[in-house]
């Protein structure tokens, strides 16, 4: 009695596009051949046993002997598929997974209680590794895709692009001389140097307008989705600020929930919005805008702030948190938002309602960017950033939060084989304004003695210098968009790569600077980049 849930024809993202490798580091070395994992008889003669041949061609529907020589004998790098173990293209094989839910049936369980057996249970005749050993592969040009038979006489077919994807994700860097493969990757842009004129500029790469994304064709919104993967920022303009926050709620569900929101209106914040529109109505909600739906699966991450926040107190919600510097009118160094949550919103959406009489000017950095000139100026306070572990903090006595999590300021796919030697980088990690003391590790000896003493200065040390370059390219003007954000202007920000700031603030008798905006959750924001086929560390 066992169950299963995911396949292999399923599993692939989309060829269209992948992500990027490390800096200067997107390809595999000349020394691949240390990846590679030991098959039992990986190879067979061509003309292999007829039983083997006649199974194949019912299933690609072909007279056997064209499999010999038309298309399985490719001169396709077999050293690609080689690089990943038997066991685990055994496990993602389709046969193993549900084909509407995607989830494993090869899970072993009681059908009546549920329990897990016993004894490890294999499946029959399959006590021994032979169950993963691979008779034979073969690679089909013509469907871009490996056909492997296992010893029993199944047979798994992998596409060339989920393959690929596989390798980079365990290893962190692209196969060599797959040229096919790089051809379809949608790669990141790090970007410094950028001005508002670029991104205001008619034929920007950086710019939407509010209506396109949201009223528009799911192309408007699979194109936003496509500037944030790269670009991590996206200016939408003309968005509506009169509506409660309506608009903003809707740009949010616009990138978050599933992607499918056809016919959904009851539970997609978008297609409620959309038809709203159409109708020329507006539906009320006891007189209040809606920004959430009660059956809701897109829209705005909920927080202490609300689901659709202002940074002007007086529009905020009684029993809402205001316990933050944002409210306030002085300037704000860059920094990525609630750093203390255990996951950090994946995406910040700002909506300038009403700009502050003098300055106020909103700034942002791509942290990436930022934290890969790290890395080639300064490798060791790179490292530092990457493993040190950092405490961050928020606290409101009026409403009763207490928020603390943990992480470094730079996360990388870590390569676990030498020094200093990281990945790409996978998040950004910064608020010093709501950064906790440091911690160094405890005494490594145990005890609290001059050798601990030296360990504490030493860390304290180190974690001054890396941070202090860190500092120093922060503030570099090199790296600090700055713009004069009018109404309707909404800028989203990938809040886990892009940090944000603002310059300090005047406001005389009747004017104020507000800013309306929400937050939408990583996992979301993920989900969504996976699948528009966007590659994921």
């Amino acid at each position: 009695p066992y169950r299963t849930r995911n396949k292999a024809d399923t599993l692939p993202a989309s060829p269209i596009s992948r992500g990027a490798g490390g800096v200067g580091d997107n390809m595999l070395r000349s020394n691949t051949k240390l990846l590679h994992l030991p098959f039992r008889r990986f190879w067979s003669n061509a003309t292999g046993n007829s039983r083997r041949q006649h199974r194949l061609a019912h299933n690609q529907h072909q007279h056997p002997s064209s499999l010999t020589h038309n298309r399985c004998m490719s001169t396709k790098n077999h050293e690609i598929i080689q690089m990943l173990p038997p066991r685990f293209l055994r496990q993602s094989s389709t046969q193993n997974y549900d084909q509407s839910t995607h989830q494993r049936l090869d899970v072993h369980f009681d059908i009546n209680n549920g329990k897990p057996p016993s004894q490890p249970i294999e499946k029959t005749n399959t006590h021994n590794n032979d169950y993963y050993s691979i008779r034979h592969c073969m690679f089909d040009d013509a469907e871009n895709k490996w056909i492997v038979t296992w010893n029993d006489d199944e047979i798994s077919t992998f596409s060339n692009d989920w393959i690929n994807e596989q390798i980079q994700k365990w290893t962190g860097r692209q196969p060599q001389n797959n040229e096919s493969y790089d051809a379809g990757v949608v790669k990141r842009v790090h970007w410094a140097n950028l001005t508002e004129t670029h991104v205001r500029a008619s034929n920007s790469p950086l710019s939407l307008s509010f209506s396109d994304v949201v009223s528009g064709s799911g192309e408007q919104q699979a194109a936003a989705l496509r500037i944030l993967y790269r670009y991590g920022i996206l200016l939408v303009t003309n968005t509506p600020t009169d509506d409660g926050g309506e608009g903003v709620a809707a740009l949010a569900a616009s990138v978050s929930g599933g992607s499918n929101k056809k016919d959904c209106v009851d539970t997609s914040l978008l297609g409620w919005y959309q038809q709203q529109q159409k109708q020329g109505g507006k539906e009320q909600t006891e007189g209040r805008p809606v920004t959430v739906l009660r059956d809701g699966t897109d829209g705005p991450l909920r927080t202490m702030f609300g689901n659709v926040w202002s940074t002007h107190s007086s529009d905020m919600a009684a029993g809402a948190s205001i316990a933050d510097s944002a409210y306030g009118n002085g300037a704000l160094p860059l920094h990525t938002d609630m750093t203390y949550f255990r996951d950090p919103p994946g995406l910040q959406i700002f909506t300038m309602v009403s700009p502050a009489a003098e300055g106020g000017k909103s700034i942002f950095a791509d942290g990436f960017a930022a934290a890969e000139r790290l890395r080639i100026a300064d490798p060791t306070s790179f490292n530092v950033l990457c493993t040190t572990v950092r405490r961050y903090r928020s606290i409101d006595d009026a409403t009763g939060w207490h928020l603390e999590a943990r992480g470094p300021v730079i996360s990388a796919v870590n390569r676990k084989n030498k020094e200093h030697l990281w990945g790409p980088v996978t998040a950004i990690r910064h608020n010093d304004l709501d950064r906790l003391p440091d911690l160094p590790p405890p005494p490594s000896c145990g005890t609290f003695d001059t050798t601990w003493k030296k360990e504490q200065e030493e860390f304290y040390e180190k974690l001054q210098i890396a941070h202090s370059k860190w500092d120093e390219i922060l503030g570099s003007d090199e790296f600090r968009l700055v713009m004069d954000l009018q109404p309707g202007d909404t800028v989203l920000v990938a809040n886990q790569r892009c940090l944000h700031g603002r310059t300090s603030f005047s406001t005389f008798e009747g004017s104020r600077r507000a800013v309306m905006g929400c937050y939408v959750s990583q996992d979301e924001l993920d989900s969504r980049f996976r699948r528009a086929g966007f590659q994921l560390h």
